[in-house]
């Protein structure tokens, strides 16, 4: 499921992995399934001389899931990252509206982000920030959405 939706596109492989994170799936075996694959493949592309599309697929799947798991416990940039890549405002409010089952993890989503909206504002971006200046608009769409549905 999750390589079917790797080749459709980013966004459909994060919401499976999403859902995988939810049901509890992804784990160190699967990681270390996932890593085997990869090095297979990457033998199979070395002794070709070209790196397959299922080798990209791979390490992008592989990151995904590494990255989903050292977030776990902060899930306000679980939150951020997957809401700065929807660009349609209604798909980007009902995710948000569905995001938190609690009202302290809305109050932390929105602290964090305020705190990350300041910091670009005030010049806090270099070339070391993984974060592009242009999510500052973003964020802070982002911000005044969740406000929004917190005030309701």
């Amino acid at each position: 499921e999750v390589l079917q939706a790797a080749s459709v596109g980013a966004k459909e492989m994060d919401d499976v992995i999403r859902k995988m994170r939810e049901r509890q799936i992804i784990d160190d075996d699967l990681l270390e399934y996932i890593s085997s694959l990869e090095e297979n493949e990457r033998n199979k592309s070395t002794s070709s001389g070209a790196p397959s599309l299922l080798l990209n697929v791979l390490v992008s799947l592989k990151n995904r899931m590494e990255a989903e798991v050292e977030t776990m416990n902060r899930p306000e940039i679980r939150i951020l990252a997957y809401s700065l890549r929807l660009s349609d405002e209604k798909e980007r409010n009902e995710y948000l509206q569905q995001a938190f089952t609690k009202l302290e993890e809305m109050d932390d989503f929105v602290e964090f982000v305020r705190e990350g909206v300041g910091y670009l504002s005030n010049g806090g971006i270099d070339l070391k920030t993984s974060m592009p200046y242009e999510n500052l608009s973003k964020m802070k769409n982002i911000l005044k959405e969740v406000e929004q549905i917190r005030n309701r």
